[in-house]
């Protein structure tokens, strides 16, 4: 009688098949009738682990047998393309030596490859995840690294995993579908990631990783909200040390950056936020672009007013330029004591709510170009240690309804000449009658 739940344990190694209905009790097979005989060991497995030949798990799914390997080295390459895997599929712990295809395959049960170590590459193209994928702590140290177009049913997990050398490999999501939870929490990307026109359907998760190269997430749509910064602890802050690159990408809810370090270029040009987006403590290396940039909800460079303080509700920090040149910001913006190091320009950007600058610096030139402002706060006395404005202004075709502000320091250098360049009359007009029509008659000259 054909036995019907087959079970081989090889030291380190278990491989578990199963033939057609499930029945009580189980029988131990000799390891030389689906796996490599015990004797064959190779001296430079890791930790004694046996080797497994990949045409040997190949047959076994064609077989329609469950594989559950743990432990191995799997030598060969594996070519497990255009299959529809029916049963759980674990090689947890696993070392796959060469070349791994997945591409096209359907897994219709749990995925496990947790701990496991692809040193040739591997292909998850257009591979569907019906049920969870879990790579925890996995290793991918060969090019290439692609899931592109890949579809995932259900929760993705690659907690802690490193995809690419210190030498480099770039991991490929670009078109790929997550439709449950995309959880990246403390991983570490060596080389660069693309996440282009990558769908996010649920929750994405990225506290805490470590982005070595350019990534790139360009018309990325993030559905459900989104995190690459819880603000605390600190390492559950994301790293992005070349460019970030979010060029059209779309958020329809909460976004959060908190305590992010831009080291390289910040991309955001043509993003939308349809909700609030949080950039508190964010650190901006290089050039952050928000250019055309749209937040329909609170857009929040520093904390709200009455907020909950703890170490990383502080406000964000400008090392290089900061550009918004067109950007439609909805609700409220907040910038309430942001350094701006480099030129920050604001030109033909649309502020709907409120905008807070009080006690923000501008240690470069600032341009506040064809601005429409609602109501715009500065700060009310220059300080004479910091002043708000260190070089010149263009407010040239800039209007508000409202404004608070120290004209002196807003119009003037401390020796009294003009701060606003190119020279015009119609900043000092508009400036003079906005704050009469506001009944500060004692401030409405503002040396015109």
């Amino acid at each position: 009688m054909r036995p019907s739940l087959c079970v081989v344990a090889l030291s380190f190694a278990f491989f578990t098949v199963t033939h057609g209905p499930a029945v009580l009790g189980h029988h131990a097979l000799h390891a030389d009738v689906l796996a490599p005989s015990p004797a064959t060991q190779d001296t430079s497995a890791v930790d004694g682990a046996r080797i497994v030949d990949a045409s040997w798990i190949k047959d076994a799914i064609t077989k329609h047998e469950r594989i559950q390997l743990r432990h191995v080295v799997i030598r060969g390459r594996l070519e497990l393309q255009d299959l529809t895997i029916e049963d759980q599929f674990d090689l947890g712990d696993c070392v796959v030596k060469d070349y791994a295809d997945f591409s096209h395959t359907t897994f219709k049960r749990d995925a496990f490859f947790s701990d496991a170590t692809f040193l040739g590459g591997v292909s998850f193209q257009n591979a569907a995840f019906e049920h969870k994928a879990t790579f925890q702590r996995t290793r991918f140290v060969g090019d290439p690294i692609s899931f592109e177009e890949a579809h995932f049913f259900d929760l993705f997990s690659a907690e802690e995993a490193q995809f690419g050398s210190k030498g480099g490999g770039t991991a490929i999501f670009t078109h790929a579908r997550f439709d449950g939870t995309a959880d990246f929490a403390m991983s570490v990307f060596n080389g660069g990631v693309h996440f282009i026109r990558t769908q996010f359907f649920s929750q994405g998760y990225f506290p805490g990783v470590r982005f070595l190269g350019n990534a790139d997430f360009g018309r990325a749509h993030f559905f459900d909200w989104t995190t690459f910064g819880a603000g605390e602890p600190p390492n559950f802050n994301s790293t992005f040390s070349g460019e970030a690159i979010f060029i059209e990408t779309q958020f329809d809810s909460i976004a959060w950056f908190n305590g992010v370090d831009f080291k390289g270029d910040a991309e955001f040009l043509g993003a939308r936020f349809g909700n609030e987006a949080y950039f508190l403590g964010v650190t901006f290396g290089g050039v952050a672009s928000f250019d055309r940039t749209q937040i329909l909800g609170s857009a929040l460079f520093s904390p709200q007013e009455g907020a909950l303080t703890s170490t990383f509700a502080k406000p964000a920090h400008f090392e290089r330029a900061a550009r918004f040149p067109g950007a439609r910001l909805s609700s409220e913006a907040r910038f309430v004591g942001v350094n701006f190091d480099g030129k920050a320009d604001f030109s033909g950007a649309h502020f709907e709510g409120e905008a807070h600058f009080e006690e923000s610096v501008f240690h470069g030139p600032v341009s506040f170009h064809s601005t429409a402002f609602n109501a715009v706060y500065f700060s009310r006395t220059a300080s004479e240690q910091t002043p708000q404005f260190a070089k010149d202004v263009d407010l040239l075709g800039c209007t508000y309804d409202r404004i608070q502000v120290d004209w002196h320091s807003l119009l003037q250098y401390p020796n009294g000449h003009s701060r606003v360049q190119p020279f015009d009359h119609q900043p000092y007009i508009h400036l003079s009658e906005v704050l009469r029509r506001a009944g500060s008659e004692k401030e409405c000259r503002c040396g015109v």
